[in-house]
């Protein structure tokens, strides 16, 4: 049995180790600028308003928040520059295609939005996210048929990760809550369509996306 020194070496250690753990949380969490911090909590006016995109100091990280705060807010044009900006230093960053191809697919230039999703498709981490995002783009297109057999690629693992993994109160991903409604009002799931819709447009009652996702009043045929 250990001793009761050994025992308090023991304490002092792990209490010494939870205050540096603890120190490294909140020191990360002042590490992020206020584009990000506003963008996780779903302020996107505040997240936009924080990244003047004239200044070419601004690191990649808070670009990145701010062009998709202007995204959800509809300013197509800005979040555009911002991410031309981040593309122009680093023309394989995925995340940025990522974001490029979904303002394109929002406007209806489906072609555009291919183009940036393929380039997006060099990360294989954004596989799941990337076929959801192509099936609501077959959606957008007209092709029922082809957007609901892309989507059941991913439908169970989403809708698991959507329900128990992210939750309903993430302002980040209620683009993919509306997106999935909208499929599967496609599909006629009635039930989940309108669970996902729902929880998208509670998730970030800020974004103006929902004008852009929402599925019509009846299926497409």
């Amino acid at each position: 049995m250990p001793s009761f020194e050994t025992l308090l070496i023991l304490l002092v250690a792990a209490s010494a180790a939870s205050g540096a753990l603890l120190l490294v949380f909140v020191l990360g969490r002042q590490s992020q600028g206020p584009a990000v911090v506003a963008l996780s909590r779903g302020d996107f006016a505040a997240a936009r308003e924080a990244v003047d995109p004239q200044n070419p100091d601004v690191r990649r990280e808070e670009r990145l928040a701010a062009a998709v705060a202007c995204k959800h807010l509809l300013d197509f044009d800005q979040a555009r520059a911002h991410l031309a900006s981040l593309l122009g230093a680093d023309p394989a960053d995925a995340e940025v295609a990522l974001e490029l191809g979904l303002i394109a697919a929002y406007g209806h230039d489906h072609q555009t939005a291919s183009r940036y999703f393929d380039l997006a498709s060099k990360r294989p981490d954004l596989w799941e996210a990337l076929t959801l995002h192509r099936a609501w783009l077959d959606l957008d297109r007209g092709q029922r048929r082809a957007a609901l057999s892309r989507f059941e690629e991913v439908e169970a693992t989403l809708e698991s990760k959507l329900r128990f993994d992210l939750g309903e109160g993430d302002p980040e991903f209620s683009e993919w809550f509306l997106q999935a409604g909208a499929l599967w009002h496609a599909a006629q799931l009635t039930d989940k369509a309108r669970w996902a819709s729902e929880a998208g447009a509670r998730a970030a009652p800020e974004s103006l996306l929902v004008r852009r996702i929402s599925p019509p009043e009846r299926p497409n045929p």
